[in-house]
């Protein structure tokens, strides 16, 4: 492929990932294959996502491994092909790489500390991964090693350190500056809340890590998921409701004053009526969406043959109408 413009890459770049975002797989592989023609990290690592996600472990490997020797002196290369090979149970090879990614130029030391932890989970060398996390303290990673410590900890049982943890370190977390981190920041604040239902501390806790869960990024499944069993609501008549709503918001401009913002958004709940499904979504929106003006444009229902609990199952975020 032929050199293009910095705009015409960053064009292809989003173009992959709505793509891929969207389920466009054919379109997704030809995308990141036109970065990674360009020797471009981001093509590499869209490009074995996307062959994770088809469960073909081999054509990632292969991929990371051409781009790590496409580009030798790259330290983020090196952390993404020590990913793959330890997802193919490769943890050794793929430390013994992280160590030599040390000595690449401008490495950046948090981000391998990170890599490390993850290959030491993978092996469950939950210890090692632990300490190593808990040594993050740049501002740019700490949000993600404080992640994955929490998900270490659940995944051992050991929720009673997650409480701890988080009584202790929660005010390290920085600010998101995006939406990626916005949800780094959701799943956070469910795991801490999580942790709280399961040790049966303090439900007032639960409660506000929930709704700090939510406002950081409405769509989170682990967020509804722990709304639903909090609630425990149950009904044999119950149905499945897919609903397309139009509502308005009012936001402040950035002169601070009142806009009007018209939205849409989709939901998926098992509720006994449609009023019972609007009466979930604005129990569980954050306070500005639940008190918009809202009106269903679509419904479609079917009976709710699982016998599962009622609630939302699944929200989208919000588009402009």
């Amino acid at each position: 492929m032929a050199d293009i413009s910095d705009e015409q890459l960053e064009s292809i770049r989003e173009a992959a990932w709505r793509a891929a975002q969207a389920g466009n797989r054919e379109e997704a592989h030809q995308h990141a294959q036109a970065l990674v023609d360009q020797g471009l990290e981001g093509g590499y690592q869209l490009k074995s996502m996307l062959y994770l996600e088809d469960e073909d472990l081999e054509k990632a490997m292969n991929l990371v491994n051409e781009g790590a020797e496409r580009l030798p002196d790259s330290w983020s290369m090196r952390l993404l092909q020590a990913d793959i090979m330890s997802i193919g149970n490769q943890g050794e090879e793929a430390l013994k790489i992280l160590e030599a990614a040390r000595k690449l130029p401008e490495v950046e030391s948090h981000w391998i500390d990170i890599g490390e932890a993850t290959v030491h989970g993978r092996m469950m060398e939950i210890d090692k991964a632990l300490n190593l996390l808990q040594s993050v303290e740049h501002p740019d990673a700490i949000n993600s090693a404080m992640e994955m410590q929490f998900a270490l900890m659940d995944s051992v049982g050991r929720h009673d350190l997650i409480i701890e943890v988080a009584e202790e370190d929660l005010d390290l977390l920085q600010a998101p500056r995006d939406g990626a981190e916005a949800a780094i920041l959701s799943r956070i604040m469910t795991q801490v809340g999580q942790a709280y239902w399961y040790e049966e501390e303090d439900d007032d806790a639960v409660e506000h890590f929930l709704k700090l869960a939510i406002a950081y990024d409405r769509t989170n499944p682990d967020a509804l998921y722990l709304r639903r069993e909090l609630d425990e609501l149950f009904s044999e008549k119950s149905l499945t409701y897919e609903l397309e709503l139009k509502g308005i918001l009012s936001q402040p401009n950035n002169e601070g004053q009142p806009t009007e913002m018209v939205f849409r958004a989709h939901y998926q709940i098992i509720a006994d009526s449609e009023d019972e499904a609007l009466a979930f979504i604005r129990q569980y929106e954050p306070e500005d969406i639940a008190s918009a003006e809202m009106s269903i444009l679509s419904v479609n229902s079917e009976a709710n043959e699982e016998e599962e609990l009622k609630g939302i199952y699944v929200v989208s975020p919000l588009a402009e109408a």
